[in-house]
């Protein structure tokens, strides 16, 4: 059953930055994304919603190392069924409008 209007209503007004993904890997298609991780990334809802995660994040490091470490996670909250929660690593966010990347550091929680 959807989520009900009032539901992302109160995703999307979350002062706990988060999005929602489609457990479709490898893709992992964004079906929303919250405001205070709008904020964040500088970006709107349009440009993130109905991405595949890793197109919507690039990883411009050379060894990939936050979309490795990120599909592991997402990979086992897939097969256990339980929460995973990352260590604080580097993600390198692109600003919105250039091909430039900026340095952030997150600790990401993924839950089924």
């Amino acid at each position: 059953m959807p989520l009900q209007d009032d539901t992302w209503s109160l995703f999307r007004a979350s002062p706990t930055a988060g999005y929602v993904i489609c457990p479709d890997a490898p893709d992992f298609t964004i079906v929303e994304i919250n405001d205070a991780l709008l904020r964040i990334l500088g970006a709107d809802r349009d440009s993130i919603v109905g991405k595949r995660l890793f197109d919507a994040f690039p990883d411009p490091s050379e060894d990939k190392g936050g979309q490795k470490n990120l599909m592991a996670s997402l990979k086992y909250v897939l097969e256990y069924k339980e929460v995973h929660q990352l260590e604080s690593q580097q993600y390198d966010v692109l600003i919105p409008g250039t091909q430039d990347f900026e340095v952030r550091y997150w600790s990401a929680q993924n839950t089924p």
